[in-house]
């Protein structure tokens, strides 16, 4: 049978439970509980969670010890599987496995005559899965084949049935594990029935409910991902891609089909979800049994698939979590061999490392302590240390390494596997890819061309594996040094190859659309003149670079940019205040930093930020990265799906804050244009309404409205945000809340004066809301001292003095508030609002208060001039300084604000252009 419209979830006895695929399945029992642990089971198993499925089993004959079924597939998962032949067993494991399985087939056959039809000829194949004598483990290999033909007459006689035809697929498939084709003619390998078994799962997805199968859809991708045609897969990954639900295996699987055809994004996608799920079930069974390669390979296939596409930030928080998930006391279980096949996931980080030219990283990275245990990671780190020291021209040194990395890759038992292949056939590409890189950097550029070529010919003679064992294609060293050298056409063929432009490379080794070799490529195609070539590779590598998290300059390596730490620190210790002015918590100085070093969206908007504040104040040479990580921060915002983690934790709505101040200070950019399209997505995602929430999603939503309150002030218009909805603050726990309070006030004043559809009772109740504020106001928040300014002396505005910036910014939006109720309603709506130690107002006319209010706002910005106060200060200035009448204080506003340019960057020029023309005067 097949998937029904049911989600099955799987519970233990605390009620701990996972969300499975659709499926169910006929049963003799009568129990229904024992038929669901039945079905669970066989989900597990066809998700290689084999050790699950034997649980479920377990279960099952523990609930009706009569189920025929439970027993068979208690059997089934103990036996071996496409990714644990018999030879894998160790000698206690498969003692272990025969005596449990036997006895699980004896009980299946002693209660098949009660069974159903197809029950019956199940358990009657699967004791051919088995000895038939506890002792004789010494033929394993031969029970594969007995038992692929014991199967044979079980799918002739029910090949409708779609259970049945993977389980005949399956015992075809793991008479040749991994080796289904030969990957370098297209030919079935040698004893493969691979032919027999795509046509039994082509028919079997050709049936109805074929394409909601699992089963069928999992082995189909194992079946095309080695052949010349793994397009062939793409559906059948596609609706695995949608039933995988928390099976972690098979969320994983499509990814194997994204690499071989380059779609790295949907393959990074496919692995984040597996590895969430994977999360999940060992946080609630555990870890230590096989199931823990599974994982690793997850996590492994993320890595590989997120370096191909230039993202360091996945890479490296992937890796981070790999490691952690391998402690060294799973490595030293002996039975199973737990580090024979486990140990090469703890050397992955320097390939990360390497692919990224994080060259100070890897110099700097310790050996691990217990050397022998992780032997593979050490000869790794001697290997990447010795390529470190090579691309900083340290010959001396790397040469020291190579040496240590023989020593150390000598240390490595035949037992260690990265499956399918050995470690030690891996290492031997390490060996010749550092002998090249140490040759080169010694001068002797044929000898070194040499060794790269024996390691790509090394790389390509791997035993296929996806992702391939070797992390970094040798082409792209090779191809990118020919470069160097001036051998244009030469490198322009290697990277043709690495894309598999041409019919140089067998299809399981091309590479497309990775942009590493579209860069090179790109790069001599330009060199050479290929015109044609150029328009086309211009267009993949525009569409690859959208979703690089690094600058990518070359196809491998050689030079780090050490500009971005710097950047960096100027975020933290210079720019990150003007958006902590509302925030007693400080999310943006301290949580922003703390995620961006893990997460490339908020990294690329804190870079673009940093780098164009240098280039408005000190450095314009920094446009350039400014521009690259403006782009790359905008394509990560427009990747997002709705339901994203980024969305609700509020990573996004930070990234999107940083993003309007750079294009306020960028001048060529029309700052609006951002915002509204920032303003869909975060209305779409539901993040700017309602309550605003604690942490960084409610910093965010206060940055937020500020500079959208900016912006309306600038240009008068009412807010992007509809507040309707957003209550105002009943209780204040920190001065930074009363800021909040005000801001939100403003926000409504403004959306109901600038509409210009509003009745006296709205402004009743603003008027209401102001006082109620206001005198909730502790009088510490109030100026500790005031002189007023005069004409005769130098200080033409108010000298004001606050203990905190956010006192400045709360009387900034007061006043602005009081402005906008002056200029739309009278001055006498003004009586009893006065407060917070400001002059008395007296009966003036309307323009003496509004020149007050303005005179007021200039004295606040500019008394201590802290960065975040004038930075807050841009949309009330703006709104309110054209009602400065006095020349000598328009002068001095001006002189002042072109001041400020120096610190802040801000783009001043507009809003002095603005304010000339408002008071009369001479543009200069």
């Amino acid at each position: 049978m097949g998937p029904s419209q049911s989600t099955h979830k799987s519970d233990d006895s605390h009620g701990q439970e996972f969300i499975l695929p659709p499926f169910t399945r006929d049963v003799t029992t009568t129990k229904p509980e024992a038929k669901r642990w039945v079905e669970d089971g066989i989900v597990w198993c066809y998700a290689f969670n084999h050790a699950e499925g034997e649980r479920c089993f377990e279960k099952a004959i523990e609930i009706d010890p009569e189920c025929c079924l439970a027993y068979w597939g208690l059997a089934f998962a103990l036996g071996p599987n496409y990714n644990k032949p018999w030879k894998a067993f160790d000698r206690n494991d498969l003692k272990h496995t025969t005596l449990k399985g036997l006895e699980a087939c004896k009980n299946a056959e002693a209660l098949a005559s009660k069974a159903s039809p197809v029950e019956r000829a199940l358990a009657g194949a699967i004791r051919h899965r088995y000895p038939k004598d506890e002792n004789d483990t010494n033929h394993a290999r031969s029970w594969n084949s007995a038992y692929a033909e014991a199967m044979r007459p079980v799918y002739e006689k029910f090949k409708d049935d779609l259970d049945i035809a993977t389980l005949y697929a399956d015992s075809l498939m793991n008479l040749t594990p991994w080796a289904l084709w030969d990957v370098r003619t297209g030919k079935p390998a040698p004893g493969s029935k691979v032919l027999e078994i795509q046509e039994v799962l082509e028919r079997g997805i050709a049936q109805e409910g074929g394409y909601e199968h699992i089963g069928l859809l999992h082995a189909y991708i194992h079946v095309t991902e080695m052949s010349t045609e793994p397009e062939k897969g793409l559906l059948a990954a596609e609706h695995l891609r949608k039933l995988a639900n928390e099976a972690g295996h098979l969320a994983h699987m499509p990814s194997h089909l994204d690499i071989l055809i380059g779609d790295y994004r949907r393959a990074i996608s496919a692995n984040a979800k597996a590895v969430m799920a994977d999360e999940k079930f060992v946080s609630l069974r555990g870890g230590g049994d096989f199931y823990t390669i599974y994982r690793m390979h997850d996590y492994h296939s993320l890595i590989y698939a997120a370096m191909f596409a230039g993202q360091y930030g996945v890479s490296i928080k992937a890796v981070n979590q790999m490691e952690v998930a391998i402690p060294d006391e799973d490595l030293r279980i002996e039975s199973p061999p737990m580090a024979d096949w486990l140990e090469t996931f703890r050397s992955v980080r320097p390939h990360i490392l390497i692919r990224f030219g994080k060259w100070e990283e890897i110099i700097d990275m310790p050996l691990p302590t217990d050397q022998e245990l992780l032997c593979v990671t050490t000869a790794t780190i001697h290997y990447a240390k010795g390529v470190a020291y090579a691309a900083l021209g340290n010959v001396e040194e790397s040469a020291k390494q190579r040496e240590m990395f023989i020593t150390a890759k000598a240390r490595v038992p035949p037992t260690r596997t990265q499956y399918p292949n050995k470690c030690l056939d891996v290492l031997a590409v390490a060996e010749a890819m550092l002998d090249g890189e140490l040759e080169y950097r010694r001068g002797n550029i044929e000898l070194a061309f040499e060794h790269l070529r024996k390691s790509i010919d090394l790389d390509d003679g791997l035993r296929y594996a996806e992702p391939w064992a070797w992390m970094q294609p040798a082409r792209h060293a090779y191809a990118a040094l020919l470069m160097e050298q001036g051998r244009i056409e030469e490198a322009a063929e290697v990277y043709r190859t690495d894309l598999g432009l041409n019919n140089k490379l067998f299809r399981a080794r091309h590479h497309p659309n990775n942009v590493w070799a579209l860069h090179g490529y790109h790069e001599c195609a330009v060199k050479l003149g290929l015109d044609g070539e150029v328009r086309i590779v211009k267009q993949q590598l525009k569409t690859a670079m959208a979703f690089v998290d690094v600058p990518i300059e070359s196809s491998c390596y050689s030079l780090q940019d050490q500009n971005i730490a710097r950047l960096f620190h100027s975020y933290t210790s210079n720019i990150s205040e003007w958006y902590d002015l509302s925030d007693s918590a400080c999310s943006f100085g301290l949580e922003v930093p703390s995620i961006a070093l893990d997460e490339p969206l908020l990294f690329c908007a804190v870079i673009a930020l940093s780098s164009m504040h240098a280039c408005k104040t000190s450095a314009p040479s920094f446009r350039k990265v400014a521009e690259f990580y403006h782009h790359r921060c905008v394509q990560f915002l427009i990747a997002l799906d709705a339901g994203d983690e980024l969305i609700s934790r509020g990573v996004a709505l930070a990234a999107t804050c940083l993003l309007r101040s750079y294009e306020i200070l960028d001048g060529d950019v029309d700052p609006n244009m951002h915002l509204r399209g920032a303003y869909s997505m975060a209305s779409l995602h539901d993040v700017l309404s309602g309550i605003p929430q604690a942490g960084l999603l409610g910093a965010g939503f206060w940055n937020y409205l500020r500079e959208d309150i900016t912006f309306s002030l600038f240009e008068e218009c009412p807010l992007k945000m509809n507040l309707e909805s957003t209550p105002l603050m009943i209780q204040h726990t920190s001065d930074q809340d009363y800021l909040n309070s005000i801001t939100l006030i403003l926000g409504k004043i403004i959306n109901i004066s600038f509409k210009q559809d509003t009745d006296g009772r709205q402004w009743d109740y603003i008027k209401e809301d102001l006082k109620s504020w206001r005198n909730s106001c502790p009088r510490h928040m109030k100026p500790y001292s005031r002189l007023q300014g005069e004409i005769t002396t130098s200080h033409l505005f108010p000298a004001i003095w606050f203990l905190q910036p956010c006192h400045a910014a709360i009387l900034h939006y007061y006043l602005v508030a009081m402005t906008i109720v002056c200029i739309y309603t009278s001055p006498k709506s003004l009586e009893g609002l006065g407060g917070l130690d400001l002059p008395e107002l007296e009966s003036q006319s309307k323009e003496q208060f509004l020149e007050n209010f303005a005179l007021e706002i200039c004295g606040v910005a500019f008394t201590a001039k802290v960065p975040s106060v004038l930075v807050n200060a841009f949309g009330p200035i703006a709104f309110c300084a054209r009602f400065i009448k006095a020349e000598a204080s328009q002068q001095e506003l001006i002189r002042q604000l072109l001041a400020c340019k120096s610190t802040i960057g801000w783009p001043v020029e507009r809003l002095i252009g603005d304010l000339k023309t408002s008071w009369g005067m001479d543009q200069e």
